[in-house]
């Protein structure tokens, strides 16, 4: 079964159907394999712009304006913070971090925040998968999403894949809105980092306890890539398969 077949057109980003190089985030800091990236220097997590209405009593306001997803209604944001200036509330994919100002993301794997080890897991659409969860803030999301650049780099088993890394995806869209997960033009919405293995892989145990790099770099709209890299060590547990991962299985 291919990754379009599995994941649909609008998450091309899932498949590493990226048609292209890295990004060009710069190296930032990283935090080791704690999970953890922030900004460096001071972000803002909004930006203004100046309105006025048409009509005889017109009024003007400094505001971001963020699009809903296939509406053309549009919120404003204030100048200082992420939320909802109508109910004061934060989208439900964004956290706020006590003494956090910018962009940040953690990441976790199997539930708990990422450490030294990654491991491989049946996904939900009965593909086999690292699957990164995220957890960020200090942000605008457009469209109710936050985009992802992403590598994962295996020695040995890179060249399984056209991209040259094992994993590989530009603008990995991470849906952070509260209408839950949708299929919007036939796709899928992912609440995290769905990293799938080439098609090329015909054991996945050859991957065991291999010692592999993870790239990621969080996008925010308005402000500078905020970068985590760690190394980690692969993990596949002993009933997981290609035959004993699917749909029906």
């Amino acid at each position: 079964m291919t990754c379009a077949a599995l994941f649909g057109t609008s998450m091309s980003a899932a498949c590493g159907e990226t048609g292209g190089s890295e990004g060009n985030a710069d190296s930032g800091d990283s935090s080791g394999g704690t999970g953890t990236a922030t900004a460096s220097g001071t972000a803002s997590a909004s930006t203004s712009a100046s309105s006025s209405a048409s009509t005889s009593a017109a009024t003007s306001a400094s505001s971001t304006t963020v699009a809903t997803t296939g509406e053309t209604e549009s919120s404003t944001i204030s100048d200082t913070s992420a939320t909802d200036s109508t109910t004061g509330e934060l989208p439900c994919g964004l956290s706020e971090k006590p003494g956090q100002d910018g962009p940040w993301f953690d990441l976790g794997n199997l539930g708990e925040p990422l450490g030294d080890t990654l491991t491989m897991e049946c996904g939900g659409q009965g593909a086999l998968m690292f699957f990164l969860q995220t957890d960020q803030g200090g942000l605008v999301p457009v469209d109710d999403f936050v985009m992802y650049d992403v590598t994962l780099d295996v020695p040995g088993f890179d060249d399984l894949s056209p991209t040259g890394h094992f994993y590989e995806a530009q603008g990995y869209p991470v849906y952070v809105g509260c209408g839950g997960i949708g299929e919007p033009d036939g796709g899928f919405n992912t609440v995290g980092i769905a990293m799938l293995l080439p098609d090329a892989l015909t054991d996945v145990h050859m991957v065991d306890g291999v010692e592999a790099t993870l790239h990621v770099s969080l996008l925010p709209p308005d402000d500078e890539p905020v970068v985590f890299d760690a190394t980690v060590t692969i993990a596949v547990p002993q009933y997981l398969s290609l035959d004993t991962c699917g749909f029906g299985v």
